[in-house]
């Protein structure tokens, strides 16, 4: 397959939005005006990018399925759903003739790769991949180990012998090693599905379970487990359960023995209803409910005594954090100046923008970016929920967006925004730019992100790059007003960008494409 290169237009130079703007009402900015009526006049630069494969044929939904990249050397492992084999284990090394499918686990068409967001689940440990995967013919969907090759693909164990599934999620690495919960192991009744922590080195003999109910951790609810598990200074945390504490706050050290509770945080048998655990530095922050003061953000460095909440934002039993993160690429940098941000609600400001250094004092709004109760975050569909699209550091600075913004006469005005949080801790809020911005990725030179703002010959939602010195580029991948969507966006080992979107050939369908860094003409 050839090289194609797209052409890249300068749309905007940042610089532009001065401190004299750092003060404006965000209902009066949010009319979007597209970028290329700021004044400033396209350059036109050269950026090679490459189709790299076509995942997908005509007629087949083209955003079914996330990619998960996953680098393992000089090679990146991910997951695409193609018409003829369907969802199954991929790999690149870069090149259009190195990116192909690594096996067909489930034989012809068939879905190797559920749909579920737990069987999305992909990690490396040391040089191999672990991901979950369903041949479809004498197994379930089980833990399965590569090294990017056919013959080095296979699975690791079935755990629920037979058809059925064992519900596995959250793979971690820790000391060397994969940790990760099961659901099922097949040895209870239906009435009795067990959740229990479980390691594996990469073979059948190496993998057991470490704990699991009774009397330690599990669930027999017979429903499939969410949990969470992280590393934090030298253990595992997980949300884990027994008879006597409900769901709970668990540590390990990665042995049955060094398996207890951490902190029972929803006293008795209540559940704490802990979600998004986010690392940062040496803290975890995560959402729990102690049965008093309704969800809220506490912060653990492990201990029992040095777990707690961070502050009652909404006073009382009514919830007061809404959203730690949700983005999954935000989630590998969450902390910005070792800080996390998050949303936080209050009856008098709504759900906005706030950030914690894990102490009460420390915690605060950081702007009513919608005035009153009104929301950036949500989703104005009629429902409650509330997105974080997405966030990044880039160059000493914390770039987010937002969902929903209003006019001045309270109208809604749907839209994904491009924020950004200054350096210097002042809570200083820019709005610089709009048009569905989503799927920030960074390197230490530029910033990628979806947007539809500033594109150009009539081009829609387009891949942007923002350098060091303020100025967007959007490529325009299908000229003549089509429209690329760009998603899944992944730095490849920092050199390269890899990103899944419509392509050229195919309408609706998906291609993988990459762009060289560093841009060219930026030398």
């Amino acid at each position: 397959m050839a090289m194609r290169t797209i052409n890249v237009y300068v749309i905007a130079i940042l610089t532009a939005f001065t401190s004299a703007h750092t003060a404006f009402s965000a209902e009066k900015f949010m009319p979007a005006i597209p970028l290329l009526l700021l004044g400033e006049t396209p350059a036109i630069y050269k950026c090679k990018a490459t189709l790299l494969a076509d995942l997908n044929g005509p007629g087949n939904t083209p955003y079914a399925k996330r990619a998960n990249f996953t680098d393992l050397g000089n090679l990146t492992l991910f997951f695409a759903d193609h018409s003829e084999t369907g969802s199954e284990l991929w790999v690149t090394n870069g090149t259009p003739g190195g990116t192909h499918i690594v096996k067909n686990i489930n034989p012809g068409s068939e879905d190797a790769i559920h749909t579920s967001t737990l069987s999305k689940e992909i990690v490396r440990v040391g040089d191999k991949v672990y991901f979950l995967a369903d041949d479809g013919e004498e197994h379930g969907e089980e833990l399965w180990i590569t090294d990017g090759t056919t013959s080095g693909t296979n699975m690791v164990l079935d755990i629920n012998v037979g058809v059925g599934d064992s519900w596995i999620n959250n793979l971690t690495e820790f000391n060397g090693k994969l940790y990760f919960l099961v659901g099922n192991d097949g040895q209870s009744g239906s009435q009795d599905r067990r959740r229990g922590l479980w390691v594996s080195e990469g073979t059948s003999a190496t993998t057991r379970v470490i704990a699991a109910n009774p009397p330690t951790v599990g669930t027999w609810s017979g429903s499939e487990p969410g949990g969470t598990m992280v590393v934090l200074n030298h253990r595992l945390i997980f949300e884990g359960s027994s008879h006597d504490e409900g769901y709970e706050l668990w540590q390990s050290d990665g042995t049955t023995g060094g398996t207890s509770l951490l902190k029972n945080i929803n006293p008795g048998n209540a559940d704490s209803k802990l979600q998004q655990f986010t690392v940062v530095g040496s803290k975890l922050y995560f959402m729990a409910d102690d049965g008093t003061h309704g969800m809220e953000v506490w912060v653990s460095d492990g201990s029992s005594p040095g777990t707690h909440m961070v502050k009652d934002i909404n006073p009382g039993p009514d919830d007061g954090a809404v959203m730690i993160n949700i983005d999954k690429a935000f989630k590998k940098n969450p902390g910005f100046n070792n800080k996390l941000y998050f949303i936080g609600s209050t009856p008098a400001e709504g759900a906005e923008l706030w950030i914690t250094d894990g102490t009460n004092g420390g915690t605060q709004l950081v702007r009513d970016i919608v005035p009153g109760s009104g929301s950036p975050f949500y989703n104005g569909t009629g429902s409650p929920r509330l997105t974080f699209p997405a966030g990044e550091v880039f160059n000493g600075k914390f770039y987010f967006t937002s969902l929903r913004q209003q006019f001045e006469d309270g109208s809604p005005y749907e839209d994904e925004a491009l924020w950004r949080v200054n350096e210097d801790g002042s809570t200083t809020i820019q709005c610089f730019t709009g048009g569905w911005v989503n799927y920030l990725t960074a390197n230490d030179n530029y910033l990628f992100y979806k947007t539809s703002q500033g594109s150009v010959q009539g081009a829609s939602r387009e891949l942007a790059i923002m350098d060091k010195a303020g100025r967007i580029r959007v490529l325009d991948i299908l000229p003549g007003g089509a429209q690329s969507w760009p998603k899944y966006l992944h730095m490849r080992n920092d050199q390269s960008l890899l990103f899944v979107t419509n392509n050229s050939r195919h309408a609706p369908g998906v291609g993988l494409y990459q762009v060289e860094c560093p841009i060219e003409g930026d030398q």
